[in-house]
Order: structure tokens, then C-alpha cells, then sequence
């Protein structure tokens, strides 16, 4: 996979230069509505630009994730449901933020250049909301969301079932809050101990 790594940067950034520098040459960048693109009135620069370019890379990912899914079913890993679910995840996010673009510059396309404030709205909503969610779930497995709950403890933060120090349930006494919440200390400083010891070492 690395020595293949040039020329995913070549063609990763290769691509998108050649395709900026023949959009720009024709002057067709200016206001585009609610952002500074490719003009309304340009619409082959704007499909051969870019709209097309984004279609071949749906389906590209769409093949690549039903192939890689496949695959890992051939493994007998109990990690492969988790990685499975997740690529599932990161291709819908990746058809719902881009999806109500295809949907608006199609409907512009076949209208004759009217546009829609609905469409306008919704990939002004979803388009720019591909990055966090793909932090999210990037972000979502059992041991970041260990690590950031060890982070909270230190801090004083503690959420669980029966405690939940500064939040909502404010029917618990505070001070029953706090001796949990120093309790869950504890434990995590024991657990820590018994990390840094050896099974050679002696007792």
C-alpha cells in the first residue's frame, strides 16, 4: 500500500490542479448564489469540473467499500463487524452531504437556471457537515471514547448511570457525587498500578 502512496497523491491532487486551471482559464469563477464558485451560467464547466468528476467517485466508493466490506468477511476477526458497520457509516455520510448538491445543480440544469431555495438550503446544511461527521465516527470506538472518559475523571467529570457530576440529575446529593466520582479515581490510579507491573516482578 505505501509504495502505491505517490501516486494516490498524484492523482488525489494531480487531478483536481488540471481541472481548477481549465475552469479558471475560461473565466467562468465568480458568485455562484450563496458561494464563490463556478458561475450559474457555466454549466459544462461546472458538470465536467466537477459534478461528473464527484459521480465517478460515488460509485468509485460505493465498489470500494461493497469489495472491502466483502472481504472482511472472509476473516474470522471479531473486529470485522465494528469495521464493517463503520465503512457502511462513513459511505452514507459521504452520499448525504453530497447528494443535495447533485440534486440542486441537477435541478438548475434541467430547469433552465432557476433555482431553488430549498435545494440552496439543504446542501448548505449537509455539504459542510462531511467533515465533523466523519470525525464523529472516526472518533467512535471503545477506546477513544475510553480515553476521553478517563479525561473527564481527571478533570472532575464523571458520567455514569448514577452519577453525572455538574449535569442533569441534580436529585443526587453533591456530595454523593463527588465520593463516587472519587471512587472512579481510585480505581482507574489501582488499575494504572497494576498495568506498570511485571508478572516477573516480585510481590
Amino acid at each position: 500500500m505505501e509504495s502505491h502512496e505517490g501516486y494516490y497523491h498524484a492523482f488525489a491532487w494531480g487531478l483536481p490542479m488540471i481541472l481548477l486551471v481549465i475552469v479558471a482559464s475560461t473565466g467562468s469563477l465568480g458568485d455562484a448564489g450563496n458561494w464563490c464558485w463556478i458561475k450559474q451560467e457555466n454549466y459544462v464547466e461546472r458538470w465536467f469540473g466537477y459534478y461528473i468528476p464527484l459521480l465517478i467517485m460515488v460509485v468509485t466508493n460505493l465498489v470500494l467499500y461493497v469489495m472491502i466490506g466483502r472481504g472482511l468477511k472472509t476473516f474470522a476477526s471479531v473486529q470485522k463487524v465494528p469495521i464493517i458497520q463503520r465503512l457502511r457509516i462513513y459511505l452514507l455520510v459521504f452520499l448525504i452531504s453530497r447528494f443535495p448538491s447533485i440534486l440542486n445543480r441537477g435541478f438548475e440544469l434541467i430547469s433552465g437556471g432557476e433555482t431553488s431555495f430549498f435545494l440552496i438550503l439543504l446542501q448548505s446544511i449537509f455539504g459542510p457537515m462531511q467533515g465533523f461527521c466523519n470525525a464523529v465516527i472516526y472518533g467512535s470506538t471503545k477506546k477513544l471514547k475510553g480515553q476521553w472518559a478517563d479525561f473527564l475523571r481527571s478533570k472532575g467529570i464523571c458520567f455514569s448511570t448514577v452519577c453525572l457530576k455538574g449535569g442533569v440529575d441534580e436529585q443526587i446529593p453533591s456530595e454523593f457525587k463527588q465520593e463516587f466520582c472519587k471512587m472512579g479515581s481510585e480505581q482507574d490510579e489501582e488499575n494504572a498500578n497494576l498495568k506498570n507491573v511485571n508478572i516477573g516482578d516480585p510481590v
